[in-house]
């Protein structure tokens, strides 16, 4: 068995034709991705991309992931054979139909109870509540990385104007955190983990309501202004020490001052 888990937040869905392969490179697994519909009666209908892991013909098994009662591998090492809901899109009405374009997978035609026809861009829509996600535009197929620290819905991101590896994220858990992309993939203490990923520089918890929107300042590097909902607005920069990693310069007449 692959995988039997209902997605989660999905009432009453339904697959529809088909499904779209990727293969991550060096995985022993492909990405086979859902396009899934909601049939309620009193509740918000949603259009739903979600995607399973499906092991590679030539993956190895591991025999301690046997299940000798079911007959069947699970999990396959690596492949957690878990459904997950990738995104959720508002619909109107239920989805009787849902196709994706063959040319641009990121495209997708839905038909409502009614006459109409909808189209969406999913990837104008945000994913999973508090994951930011890095694509390259040359590859929407793939997601290069997902920034995991927010506990609730984001809305706004902006990238800083000043350093190309530095972007900026803020929601509804009233937080603003600023990430670093060289910094992913570091190597992190136990300690250090807990309060989140490598490439998590800092987190702005200044804010008693929901972040509406945030600007850096285009003139003074790591200076950003951040409003919300209570009609606070705060301007504000974190310390040097924390996006500095560089030993200070030391001049040679402070080295023979030391030394006399």
């Amino acid at each position: 068995m692959i995988g039997n888990d209902a997605c989660p937040g999905v009432a009453k869905s339904y697959c529809t034709r088909g499904f779209l392969v990727t293969r991550p490179e060096g995985k022993d697994y492909a990405l086979h991705w859902l396009v899934l519909g909601t049939h309620t009666s009193d509740e918000q209908n949603h259009l739903v991309v979600a995607r399973v892991q499906i092991p590679n013909d030539d993956a190895q098994f591991d025999a301690s992931h046997y299940d000798s009662e079911k007959g069947e591998f699970g999990g396959f090492g690596s492949v957690s054979g878990k459904i997950e809901t990738e995104i959720k899109i508002n619909h109107e009405g239920e989805v009787n139909r849902a196709r994706y374009m063959p040319q641009n997978p990121c495209i997708i035609a839905t038909k409502t109870p009614s006459s109409d026809v909808l189209v969406f861009d999913y990837t104008k829509h945000p994913s999973k509540p508090g994951t930011v996600a890095l694509w390259d535009l040359r590859n929407l197929k793939l997601k290069l990385h997902s920034f995991e620290s927010h506990k609730d819905e984001i809305f706004q991101v902006h990238w800083s104007p000043h350093n190309e590896t530095i972007l900026a994220s803020s929601g509804t858990d009233r937080r603003l955190n600023v990430w670093d992309l060289s910094k992913i993939g570091e190597e992190q203490s136990a300690e250090d983990a807990e309060d989140g990923p490598p490439e998590l520089l800092f987190i702005h918890g200044g804010h008693t309501a929901k972040i509406s929107d945030f600007s850096w300042n285009p003139n003074e590097p790591w200076v950003i202004c951040s409003v919300s909902e209570d009609n606070i607005m705060q301007i504000w920069q974190m310390a040097e020490n924390i996006y500095n990693d560089e030993e200070p310069d030391v001049q040679p007449s402070e080295l023979e001052a030391q030394g006399s």
